[in-house]
């Protein structure tokens, strides 16, 4: 919860954080990647820098995240499977379909309205 305790920021933000973070978690699975639950970490941090209004780099580094979380985060250009499913994401919000596909294919197609779903789920836990 200490992601959603940040105040000022807008609503959107959590719930972008929470739906990259199901679609890098379920994108992990899907291609067989080990750790799902980094990748579901990468998702959700993804946007710290603007929740925290500090550079990524910065923002990492006072957090205990292992090499290829911190990799992905600060790199675009980082060549690990946590960047693969951050990427993945990314082009899937650009609209950029045959690029997201290139990245993962064995992804279902399913996986961005399921995770749009999840996080509207969990929003309402929390509010309740």
């Amino acid at each position: 919860a200490v992601i959603t305790s940040i105040p000022g920021k807008p609503p959107e933000l959590y719930r972008l954080a929470m739906i990259r973070a199901k679609i890098c978690e379920t994108a992990a699975r899907a291609a067989g990647f080990e750790s799902p639950d980094k990748h579901f970490t990468v998702g959700m941090f993804s946007v710290l820098d603007a929740l925290t209004d500090m550079p990524m780099e910065e923002v990492i580094k006072e957090l205990p995240l292992s090499n290829d979380v911190i990799e992905a985060l600060s790199n675009s250009k980082a060549q690990n499977n946590c960047s693969e499913t951050l990427h993945y994401v990314l082009n899937v919000e650009r609209g950029q379909w045959s690029e997201a596909e290139v990245a993962l294919k064995s992804v279902p197609q399913s996986t961005f309205t399921d995770a749009v779903q999840w996080a509207r789920e969990q929003e309402s836990s929390l509010a309740a």
